[in-house]
């Protein structure tokens, strides 16, 4: 027999309160097509500084369900989680928008972005990341460490690499290469075309005290800048794999001092953080430390053309400029892991382990949307055009409209 939920949904500028019962199946995503309601203003967010959850009313809906799409069953998992993120293949219109999505479950589905329906399927292994596409083909890492590569038309695999540990980053792609990193704290090189082993780094990763995950490569037209679980940020130069500098981002601590955020690049300058050390920004070209925030638990940073962007479990999502300054700081206590975040627009959009995906104001970082699918979220946030697609720790796929609003 199901379990069912009471859902209580608010809707803004109207004093009505609606109560739907929901099967464990259908969880509270339904709520989102209610929640869309016309004809309402903006209305200020009065937020708990530290907490994930808004304690007042929010602003006009961002959000609203197009479809979902269930990708396995997880009902006899009571804490189900699912890494994987979707990547979107833009047509020539909307219509033919593609979107791939893999989970634990071991399929890669490439489904039409405006129904849902399968184009095709592909064994490709339990999958914890986000697929990178380019020119007809579709890249992969799965958790046993192997890097695919199918036609993004068929599904059929063009070649497949074996590396020695759990691929959870998207890789990058360069002209000629494909570069990526792994849980084992390595950094391979390949040909993008054939598969081909051109370089590998490898530095040693320690007995204990490490966290799961770790940071995707970020490339500029000389580096290949990567972080690893030992606490350090390393540039490789992108034709050899040598190193061109090394810094240790653990300012003196001894455990958990992995650099697990994906570093971003602004101007002269990188961006990543130890979950030790803090937030760092570095010279880019020679190493040199700019400056550094002691925030611990970082999990991710983003950029935009101004600012700069990070997320950690305990101390929250923080706004700040280029020299470190903070700007704003919304708080996500209780609100599980940080994921990756994402600029689109005025939002920015971050996932929350257990408590869903978040929509923000990105000048204020006022809340002005967000949604729990019953089990929280751990993927990145996929957007193309005006759809956001965004994978359930409950293996469900949603597709939703975003609707960006003048702040």
């Amino acid at each position: 027999m199901s379990r069912r939920f009471l859902v209580l949904i608010r809707v803004p500028c109207a004093s009505f309160f609606g109560f739907l019962f929901f099967t464990s199946s259908l969880v509270v995503a339904t709520s989102l097509m209610m929640i869309a309601l016309g004809g309402c203003g903006p209305l200020p967010a009065h937020l708990d500084p530290t907490s994930a959850e808004p304690d007042g009313e929010l602003g006009r809906p961002a959000m609203s369900l197009r479809w979902k799409k269930v990708l396995e069953d997880t009902g006899e998992d009571p804490n189900p989680q699912e890494f994987a993120s979707a990547a979107v293949a833009l047509g020539p219109s909307q219509d033919r928008d593609i979107v791939f999505i893999g989970s634990h479950q071991g399929t890669l589905f490439a489904l039409e972005a405006s129904s849902g329906r399968a184009l095709w399927e592909a064994p490709v292994g339990s999958i914890g990341s986000q697929p990178v596409l380019a020119r007809g083909r579709v890249y992969v890492g799965n958790d046993d460490g192997t890097l695919i590569c199918l036609d993004t038309d068929t599904g059929k695999e063009l070649w497949r690499f074996q590396s020695k540990g759990s691929i959870l980053a998207p890789p990058v792609l360069t002209e000629d290469l494909l570069l990526f990193s792994n849980e084992d704290d390595q950094v391979y090189a390949l040909d993008r075309r054939s598969g081909k082993l051109r370089w590998k780094y490898k530095t040693n990763t320690p007995d204990d005290g490490t966290l799961r995950g770790h940071a995707g490569v970020a490339i500029d037209n000389e580096f290949v800048y990567a972080g690893f679980s030992d606490g350090n940020l390393v540039a490789l130069r992108q034709s050899t794999g040598s190193v061109a500098w090394l810094v240790s981002l653990a300012a003196g601590e001894d455990k958990f001092l992995d650099v697990d955020a994906t570093p971003v690049i602004a101007g002269d300058m990188v961006f990543t953080a130890s979950s030790a050390g803090g937030l760092y920004a570095i010279d880019r070209v020679v190493g040199r430390v700019r400056w550094r925030l002691p925030i611990t638990g970082v999990g991710a940073v983003a950029v935009d053309s101004s600012r700069l962007y990070a997320a950690a479990a305990d101390e929250g999502v923080h706004a700040l400029d280029f020299n470190g300054n903070l700007i704003w700081r919304q708080g996500t206590a209780g609100g599980g892991e940080p994921v990756a975040l994402v600029v689109s627009g005025n939002y920015i959009l971050y996932s929350l382990s257990i408590a869903g995906i978040f929509v923000a104001n990105k000048a204020s970082g006022e809340t002005v949307q967000f949604f729990n699918p019953g089990n929280g979220v751990s993927s990145i946030p996929a957007i193309a055009r005006d759809a956001l697609f965004i994978l359930s720790n409950g293996a469900v796929l949603y597709a939703m409209s975003l609707r960006h609003y003048l702040m």
